[in-house]
């Protein structure tokens, strides 16, 4: 046991906890601290799966641990979302493989940029107008004001 600092309001005694709960109470507000920090910018996904709570928590975790500890090793002021970011860019260029090109399926989109648009292969042979068979056709040539 021992003192909290703190005076029993009705005895007027120094109040007693155990050491464990006092050395807990201390620490208390580092876990909050914590969890502020890693609430910032999750990893987090809606998941009903606990293991995925689970892993994306303790990803967050190292993250956070590893941005205390850049800090205190480079000196440098930097925000966890900066940390983060160039954590990534880094990981990204260090083990990034480039795609090669895919085989079958269909075509890009850029591979028919170069066809031209098709007009009708229906035509009126008269008035050299291409026009839908029906019903555009019959509509064109039976009525008066077309």
């Amino acid at each position: 046991m021992a003192a909290t600092g703190k005076l029993d309001h009705l005895t007027g005694q120094p109040m007693m906890k155990p050491v464990c709960v006092l050395e807990y109470n201390k620490k208390m507000g580092a876990v909050d601290k914590a969890d502020m920090m890693t609430g910032f910018h999750e990893c987090t996904r809606k998941s009903t799966k606990w293991y995925k709570k689970v892993f994306f928590h303790v990803l967050d975790t190292v993250l956070l641990n590893s941005h205390i500890v850049y800090r205190q090793i480079t000196g440098k002021e930097i925000t966890s979302l900066q940390f983060r970011t160039n954590l990534m860019r880094g990981l990204l260029e260090e083990y990034s493989t480039l795609r090669g090109p895919t085989q079958g399926g269909r075509p890009a989109l850029d591979t028919r940029k170069g066809k031209q648009r098709r007009l009708t292969k229906h035509m009126c042979v008269p008035c050299n107008t291409p026009l839908c068979a029906v019903p555009c056709f019959e509509e064109y040539h039976t009525l008066k004001h077309y």
